[in-house]
C-alpha cells in the first residue's frame, strides 16, 4: 500500500504551494532531526545506481516527539560527471502511522 506515490509533476505543485503565500507554515515550527547511516551501493552499471540507506527521523513539537524508522532506496542515474536521483522510495518499518499529518519530514 502506498501512502504517498507523488510523481514530478505533484512534487512541483506542492513545492509552488509552499512557496506561495498561502503555503501551510507550521507557528512555531518544528525541531527536525535526520539521522542517517549504513549507505550502501546495491547495483551498479554504466548509466545507474542503486543506494539504499537507513534512517531515524525525529519531529519534537509542543513536547511530542514523533520518530519515523525506515531506509530509503534510490535509484541514480549518470549525468554528465554527476548523478541525478531518478527515483526515491520510503520504507518504513513501523506498521503504524502515528502523526500522519507530518508524514512528508522523512521524505
Amino acid at each position: 500500500m502506498f501512502v504517498i506515490c507523488d510523481d514530478r509533476a505533484q512534487l512541483t505543485a506542492c513545492l509552488d504551494r509552499l512557496k506561495s503565500s498561502k503555503g501551510f507554515c507550521e507557528v512555531p515550527r518544528s525541531n527536525l532531526r535526520h539521522l542517517i547511516g549504513n549507505v550502501r551501493i546495491l547495483a551498479d552499471d554504466d548509466k545507474a545506481i542503486t543506494v539504499s540507506a537507513n534512517f531515524w527521523v525525529y519531529r519534537i513539537r509542543r513536547a511530542e516527539i514523533i520518530e519515523f524508522i525506515g531506509r530509503y532506496r534510490y535509484l541514480l542515474v549518470k549525468h554528465g560527471n554527476s548523478y541525478k536521483i531518478k527515483s526515491k522510495r520510503v520504507i518504513l518499518d513501523i506498521d503504524v502511522l502515528r502523526g500522519q499529518g507530518s508524514i512528508s519530514v522523512i521524505l
